[in-house]
């Protein structure tokens, strides 16, 4: 190998002497630089020029050069994307705007395609060698929370779009599709109400302490805090009721001022001198310490009930989730007038999907609006236009009277006797749910004969 390469990454060292095959093609004009006296230690022939050191000289080699073809010392002005610069081994690169940008609902539809269903046989694979069946789920929504974190720092147009309410019905759905296969999601009901579905998600990406770098495999976060931390760590960060009963902590303020309305959570600790366990309630030590702060300097008693009173949900949240269920309501009113229906206020079906099934992400896929309408037209025809559902019904209730007029007392185990269910209400709608005899015209859409 010769002595100038350096390597892949490194750039070979230009001097001033030329092929006779590259003077051809270049056609380059010699310059002329001044000869400098020998000392009597160079072993360099008087015939090679170095690389010019001086502004002067460099200028004078960038005139000789042809025109059209630039070297890697000159900048390049006629490129509108790229401007590179060479110095000492690191190249810097200078974007122009070429002013072709995606719009908003563009990349929205991006994100969203993200956070699509795959098939069925894209999330799971076969074992080479076993033949048995390997969940890769898991794989898969970690890799989508990857890429749109990514997507949000690309760019800031990129980012107004993930932080905008759309952004966070996308963070929630890809959330919510990782709590299936994940444990880490433990206890996210407990979560502050501040904290954003981002934020959320944001813990489901990565391992590691947060706060020292002595337990790099720490997995799961605690969500009462919204932090993720080692057991040493949150000991540091966390303060227990034993500690804020002490002088130093109650000299300005009471404990029922200084813990309100924050989050804590309670541990199981085991006393040495009693030898038995006991419980701890923890809270963050800087929110207790902000709060102490602020009540020292509060003068008035309503000035220290607002600052006792607990934070209130961001507000972008609450319009996000009032739009979403004003959206499924009308998407609900729509479907239910093609079927000749109304919107029953006591119909429990009804309500959760309004309200989204905010605890079950697979009912929230499996009713939608046309779903929960067809259901409702289902009960309507059982409850007033069936006669056998209804004979079935009455014949229990037949049943089990005779059976109580017959032996007294224990009307529950008559129930339970006649329909499998200790409560009548169970049976009839475990009878409604396996019901299958349905028309294929609702007979109140039935016009009837003139």
């Amino acid at each position: 190998m010769d002595a100038e390469d350096d390597g892949p990454k490194r750039e070979k060292k230009r001097t001033r002497t030329m092929t006779t095959t590259q003077a051809a093609k270049t056609k380059a004009v010699t310059v002329k630089v001044e000869p400098r006296a020998m000392k009597p230690s160079d072993d360099v022939p008087s015939t090679t020029a170095k690389k010019p050191k001086t502004t002067k000289a460099k200028a004078e080699l960038a005139k000789a050069q042809p025109s059209g073809k630039s070297s890697a010392t000159s900048s390049n002005k006629k490129g509108p994307n790229t401007i590179a610069k060479t110095t000492k081994g690191k190249t810097t690169k200078k974007m122009e705007k070429s002013g072709v940008a995606l719009p908003d609902d563009v990349w929205g539809a991006i994100a969203q395609f993200v956070c699509e269903d795959v098939d069925e046989d894209k999330l799971y694979s076969t074992h080479r060698k076993t033949g048995e069946k390997v969940d890769k789920r898991k794989v898969v929504y970690k890799r989508r929370l990857d890429t749109l974190f990514a997507m949000r720092g690309t760019n800031k147009q990129l980012c107004r779009v993930m932080s905008s309410d759309f952004g966070e019905e996308i963070f929630q759905l890809a959330f919510e599709n990782f709590c299936e296969v994940s444990d880490a999601t433990h206890g996210i009901d407990n979560a502050p109400p501040t904290m954003l579905w981002r934020h959320k998600a944001f813990f489901l990406t990565g391992l590691g302490c947060q706060s020292c770098d002595a337990h790099p495999t720490t997995r799961k976060p605690n969500w009462v805090f919204g932090v993720r931390m080692c057991k040493d760590c949150l000991q540091k960060h966390t303060v227990i009721h034993q500690e804020l009963e002490d002088e130093s902590w109650t000299k300005s303020a009471t404990y029922e001022e200084l813990t309100k309305g924050l989050p804590h959570d309670e541990v199981q600790g085991w006393s040495q001198f009693y030898r038995s366990p006991y419980t701890m309630i923890r809270f963050w030590k800087q929110s207790v310490t902000n709060r102490k702060a602020l009540l020292s300097r509060a003068k008035t008693p309503s000035e220290r009930e607002r600052i006792c009173a607990p934070p209130a949900p961001k507000q972008d949240k609450q319009l996000l989730e009032k739009k979403a269920r004003e959206k499924r309501t009308e998407a609900l009113k729509a479907e239910l007038d093609l079927i000749g229906c109304e919107l029953r206020a006591d119909s429990k079906l009804s309500e959760l999907f309004i309200e989204g099934f905010p605890k079950s992400l697979r009912l929230r896929k499996k009713w939608t609006a046309k779903n929960v309408a067809k259901r409702m037209a289902q009960m309507k025809y059982l409850h007033e236009y069936c006669r056998e559902f209804q004979e079935t019904i009455q014949d229990w209730r037949e049943e089990i009277n005779d059976m109580f007029d017959v032996y007294g007392h224990g009307y529950g185990n008559y129930t339970y006797e006649v329909t499998g269910f200790h409560r009548f209400g169970a049976a009839v709608r475990d009878l409604a749910d396996t019901w299958t005899r349905f028309p294929k015209q609702w007979p109140w859409l039935i016009q009837p004969t003139t």
